[in-house]
């Protein structure tokens, strides 16, 4: 089942951790105390998915939170580009 609770809990983590709003793809289910976090990173088609089972809410958080600040998943940078026929030089 997809916890909105969780979802928005780790997105005001990284607002306050990383001083940026996350706006990429981020969803968490639980089922039978096991969780797991899917983020857009690198990118939404090749998503990192973070999986615990666990008893509380409160230790998924926790090991999300661990996992977060140390392997620093934010510093990627995404660029997007678009091309215009019009622009193109030859």
């Amino acid at each position: 089942m997809q916890r909105l609770d969780l979802e928005q809990t780790i997105h005001e983590f990284i607002r306050n951790w990383y001083r940026a709003d996350y706006v990429g793809l981020l969803i968490v289910n639980e089922k039978n105390g096991y969780y797991t976090l899917v983020m857009g990173l690198p990118s939404y088609m090749l998503p990192t998915t973070i999986s615990l089972e666990c008893s509380s809410d409160d230790d998924f958080l926790n090991y999300i939170y661990n996992e977060l600040k140390v392997r620093n998943y934010m510093r990627l940078d995404i660029y997007k580009v678009k091309r215009h026929e019009d622009s193109r030089e030859e």
